[in-house]
């Protein structure tokens, strides 16, 4: 069981990735603030502890819940999602899950996908 003040607050919406022994959980909306969230947690299963990341990136995403996110080379994927206006965001960012980084994808044919929010996505083998 994790501390209170360990625990993220509560959210919908966010989406949990696992990658080498870690959970990553990134944000969601809190119904308390009526907001969205920009927060990353990783939870480690080893250590059974869990904590607030602090991305070492200038520019980060909006706060977004309804999104997708998949692992991929070492990359937390995220797709869509919905801002707490309701505006759904077509953009694709990474999150280097060692470096703690997030980056705009972009290059992308980006102007075939629309905003999007409550889709899915897997990862089908190690395209």
């Amino acid at each position: 069981r994790l501390p209170p003040r360990a625990a993220p607050p509560p959210l919908w919406g966010h989406t949990a990735v696992v990658h080498e022994g870690k959970m990553v959980i990134y944000g969601g909306y809190n119904a308390e603030t009526k907001g969205t969230s920009q927060a990353v947690y990783e939870y480690d299963f080893a250590t059974q502890v869990l904590a607030l990341q602090a991305p070492q990136s200038a520019v980060l995403p909006a706060g977004r819940y309804g999104h997708t996110a998949v692992v991929h080379d070492g990359k937390m994927n995220v797709l869509g999602g919905a801002s707490e206006n309701f505006d759904h965001f077509a953009s694709w960012w990474q999150y280097d899950l060692a470096a703690g980084v997030w980056a705009l994808v972009t290059g992308t044919d980006q102007a075939s996908v629309n905003g999007r929010y409550s889709h899915s996505a897997a990862k089908v083998k190690d395209f």
